[in-house]
């Protein structure tokens, strides 16, 4: 069985581990001995910290020995986020919250401006909003194929970009989601997108319930008119002869984002004030997405009137901060046997699974280790002197 040590010294990609910052005199990084070994093979110069390989009780930190245990070195890095924001720009996002002080629109233009500007040179980001009528012509579904549906392609240098595509754009229509997706599918597989570095993300910002699937025929319970309460007439506003494009298409964007989920691309969903109503969707959009909100109730992003503008800041903060933080490793290669790893914070052993543990994602290419809750906070917040993953034994659960 061999072992793998993942170290990591200042120089690392968007790593900040230190207990101190990077550079400073009171955190010297000692030198790796070329001449050091472990369990007999030579290490690799420059990594940073490594840890000693001198005890064979596998609970006593990553210098594990016994039997089942070996020593080959593997560097690691965190992993590259790209993101594409995708925004509904329905005319709804024109409305004004009961606890909000602006228009929805002008609260999504602060909250990006607020989240995104630290993030300038950290992380890609692309934007794409919906619907988005190219031709003129006023059709309130309109989605354009191939490269025109991305308003702002996934770059490290998009943020102003991004920051002026929004301040200029005039929300208006329906809300297309499962053909935003789509598109978002055909950016990351067959456009522009295709050749990008690093783990590929969406997210999906909605302040209502998704329709404009012309072939649904649907009762007054699932039309998107009724359920807003915005149904002038009483009755059902999706009856055919009033309305055809007005049906929830909560399949459609289910059939979207698995087909992501396919691709290798992850879905985030917010859920903006105005989408209360399609609470137990959102829900399942980002069960099926794979990235669930961890606290406030739901499983996708809620941002609640009360919580203003500040509080959409904080969702999209949260987001794109994760991305990019130390807790994200990705590994050289996947391991063996998912059920011999374990990872150590200076030293210390990680148990896996649980709020405050890590876990091992193999869906990504290579693989990722997540340090999760209260641990990852730790190592954002001091900062460590190694993290260790190390193959070879029965993982500490």
């Amino acid at each position: 069985m061999k072992r793998i040590d993942v170290a990591f010294g200042c120089a690392a990609l968007m790593v900040a581990l230190a207990v101190v910052g990077c550079g400073s005199k009171d955190n010297t990084t000692p030198t790796l001995d070329p001449a050091a070994t472990v369990d007999g093979g030579p290490t690799e110069p420059g990594g940073g910290l490594e840890a000693a390989v001198t005890d064979s009780n596998p609970d006593a930190g990553p210098g594990m020995v016994d039997g089942a245990c070996g020593g080959t070195m593997m560097k690691a890095s965190a992993r590259d986020a790209n993101l594409l924001l995708l925004l509904d720009k329905s005319g709804s996002m024109l409305q004004k919250p009961d606890g909000f002080a602006v228009k929805k629109w002008d609260a999504v233009k602060i909250a990006l401006r607020d989240a995104l500007t630290p993030l300038k040179g950290k992380m890609s980001l692309g934007l794409a909003m919906y619907p988005n009528d190219t031709s003129g012509g006023g059709d309130a579904c309109a989605v354009p194929s191939g490269g025109a549906a991305v308003t702002v392609p996934v770059a490290a240098d998009s943020i102003d970009k991004i920051l002026e595509a929004v301040n200029g754009a005039t929300p208006a229509g329906a809300t297309p989601t499962a053909k935003a997706l789509a598109a978002a599918l055909d950016y990351y597989t067959a456009g522009a997108g295709k050749d990008l570095k690093g783990d590929k993300f969406v997210v999906l910002a909605t302040d209502g319930g998704p329709n404009c699937d012309t072939s649904i025929t649907c009762g007054a319970e699932l039309c998107t008119t009724n359920i807003d309460g915005s149904c002038d007439t009483g009755g059902n506003c999706c009856d055919p002869s009033r309305s055809k494009i007005s049906c929830l298409d909560d399949k459609g964007v289910i059939a979207a984002i698995d087909a992501l989920r396919a691709a290798g691309v992850k879905t985030f969903v917010i859920g903006i004030p105005g989408s209360e109503s399609y609470k137990s969707y959102l829900d399942r959009f980002a069960e099926h997405g794979g990235m669930m909100s961890t606290s406030g109730g739901s499983k996708y992003y809620s941002v609640s009137a009360e919580g203003g503008v500040a509080g959409l800041t904080s969702v999209f903060s949260t987001i794109t901060g994760d991305l990019i933080t130390s807790c994200r490793i990705v590994l050289e290669g996947a391991a063996p046997d998912p059920s011999k790893i374990n990872v150590y914070v200076d030293e210390k052993v990680i148990p896996r699974g649980g709020a405050d543990g890590w876990e091992y994602d193999s869906s990504t290419d290579p693989p990722t280790i997540t340090i999760k809750g209260a641990t990852c906070e730790q190592v954002k917040s001091k900062g460590a002197k190694v993290i260790t993953v190390s193959y070879g034994c029965p993982t500490i659960n």
